[in-house]
């Protein structure tokens, strides 16, 4: 049996829509969170959602599945072999390197994008990847990332979207799974969110479509046994 950690509610239910013999995660969590919770037959884990791109290089909607991933720590390798499987039943190219921390607005705003990107030539950023390449070190299994592009390397995301920020503001849904919508919502009280609110809201759903369509390609058990064609 396989784990897919999502984060926000929208992931989340395309999680639970697509995939149902499977362990699913959504929500905040920490790698002692997921060792407490995630039973010892998890034989892999999928980091699946959203991302934000780095380059020009990527566009909206667009799918990646890295292969290798940097974080503030480490760098740790998507299995080869499983990432391959999902690559040839999907077509979906794989994106190589691709940085995820924990570092709260680490690629929010246009200049911290190029920092991060002229530091690891990283083509996509996000929060959750790190948590699951970690957990996956942790239980010696094998770890994927399937994910769609959601803000570019132009969007000047504020400090205050920031999913560190937004945790403080309290609005959790669905076991834990952050509602994207009603955290943008509170958002736009601080003043903000009203300058990105009509763009990022229409990048986050062609994304999210992008998403739904693209897991439908996918196996139930997303291609985690089987041999490549």
């Amino acid at each position: 049996m396989i784990a897919i950690k999502t984060m926000w509610k929208d992931e989340t239910e395309i999680a639970a829509n697509a995939f149902h013999d499977v362990i699913r995660i959504g929500g905040y969590a920490t790698v002692w969170k997921l060792d407490r919770i995630v039973p010892s037959s998890c034989e892999g884990i999928v980091s699946l959602g959203l991302c934000a791109g780095l380059t020009p290089d990527v566009s909206i909607g667009q799918i990646m599945c890295a292969s290798m991933v940097m974080t503030d720590r480490d760098t740790h390798e998507a299995d080869k072999e499983w990432r391959g499987r999902i690559s040839d039943r999907t077509k979906f190219n794989e994106v190589q390197p691709w940085y995820s921390s924990w570092d709260p607005g680490a690629a929010n705003g246009i200049s911290n994008k190029a920092a991060l990107f002229r530091k690891s030539g990283a083509w996509c950023f996000d929060h959750d990847t790190v948590l699951v390449a970690e957990f996956a070190k942790l239980r010696k299994i094998p770890f994927v990332v399937f994910r769609a592009v959601s803000t570019n390397w132009i969007d000047d995301v504020p400090n205050s979207l920031d999913f560190f920020n937004l945790m403080g503001l309290g609005i959790q849904v669905n076991a834990g799974a952050f509602d994207y919508a009603s955290l943008a919502a509170a958002v736009f009280k601080t003043g903000e969110w009203a300058v990105l609110e009509s763009t990022l809201m229409t990048q986050y759903q062609t994304a999210l479509a992008a998403l739904r369509k693209a897991v439908a390609l996918v196996d139930a058990n997303f291609c985690w046994k089987g041999q490549r064609t």
